[in-house]
């Protein structure tokens, strides 16, 4: 989680920065707390598609979670959004399978 935490504290140094100056840092803030809030509206998304579409209760359904890292052609994931985003899932009863999957190069 290195890099969206420093990416985080860019956004609030600079927002401070900002205001220590005078200027409105509502855009800078509001993208935050959009940002923070996005791996929830993707698990919401998710259950209500399921839910329209299939008929199913998210709780007890199967889900696969592709694509966890952070960066396109970089293994590392530790700071992926999708942490939060599995983490939610699980949360809400989401049984979610292991799987590590290796690409040809």
């Amino acid at each position: 989680m290195a890099a969206m935490t420093s990416f985080l504290v860019a956004l609030c140094y600079l927002s401070w920065k900002a205001r220590e100056y005078g200027f409105h840092t509502s855009m800078i803030e509001s993208s935050m707390m959009i940002n923070d809030k996005m791996p929830e509206y993707c698990v919401d998304r998710a259950a209500k598609m399921l839910n329209r579409r299939a008929k199913k209760a998210m709780n007890g359904s199967k889900v696969l979670v592709l694509g966890v890292a952070y960066k396109q052609d970089i293994d590392d994931y530790r700071e992926s959004p999708a942490l939060r985003v599995i983490e939610e899932l699980e949360h809400e009863g989401v049984p979610l399978p292991t799987v590590r999957m290796e690409t040809p190069e």
